[in-house]
């Protein structure tokens, strides 16, 4: 799983729009260093690629820290290129509004109600599909806002079947386990911490995630941030 997921921009041309990286490719972008991993999905005018970032790779990191995915555009015209690149620069998440909130002031409390409303909107698609499935980590950070501050899901990699019976104390371990590699720490429901050994795991973790959300965006962190 990523522990990090973002999207950038790299322009094509007409003429090389159906071109893409190869695996073990090295990229520069923003002055930072990239390989390929691999190819993750493929659209009509787009390739997505899963990539690491070569700058975070220390020896007390974990093997899926810095991965990204990188998304390759085609564009036609020059002002389409622009057009992406501010959408793309206009698009934080829940995450830069909070540090951009200066030290004293707060979030108005209508407009936290109204993206806990595109969030609610967004974990429903999830929840109600058959078999329902989970986010599993709803956090700040992975919440993108739009131009008009309506807020979308990003980083599906965390994405699971949302109805998990755990029979045996090795199943609990397992998910323990997957949690605490998949799960932001601050944003995971008690029973991802220490799962009992017969016990249903449900959707019910998105929404202890999304307490946690809306009390960060009130007060700038989760409520239940400590140190692991």
């Amino acid at each position: 799983m990523f522990s990090a997921l973002a999207a950038f921009l790299v322009s094509l041309r007409p003429s090389s729009s159906s071109s893409i990286f190869s695996q073990q490719a090295s990229l520069l972008i923003n002055n930072r260093q990239y390989k390929v991993v691999k190819q993750l999905g493929e659209g009509g005018f787009s390739f997505v690629f899963l990539v690491k970032d070569m700058s975070r790779l220390e020896a007390n990191t974990s093997p899926t820290d810095g991965l990204f995915a990188l998304k390759r555009i085609a564009v036609q015209l020059p002002e389409h290129e622009e057009r992406l690149k501010n959408e793309i620069a206009a698009h934080g998440c829940i995450q830069d509004m909070i540090d951009k909130t200066p030290v004293g002031e707060f979030i108005p409390l209508d407009q936290i109600l109204r993206v806990g409303i595109d969030i609610c909107k967004g974990l429903q698609a999830f929840h109600s599909r058959t078999p329902p499935l989970a986010f599993r980590d709803l956090k700040p950070a992975n919440v993108l806002l739009g131009d008009h501050n309506n807020a979308v899901l990003m980083d599906l990699g965390s994405v699971t079947l949302a109805r998990l019976q755990i029979k045996s104390r090795r199943e609990a371990v397992a998910l323990q386990e997957l949690c605490a590699e998949t799960v932001t720490a601050p944003f995971r429901a008690p029973e991802l911490f220490d799962p009992a050994s017969d016990t249903l795991i449900t959707e019910a973790v998105d929404i202890w995630a999304l307490g946690c959300t809306l009390y960060a965006m009130a007060y700038r962190t989760s409520p239940c941030k400590l140190t692991f």
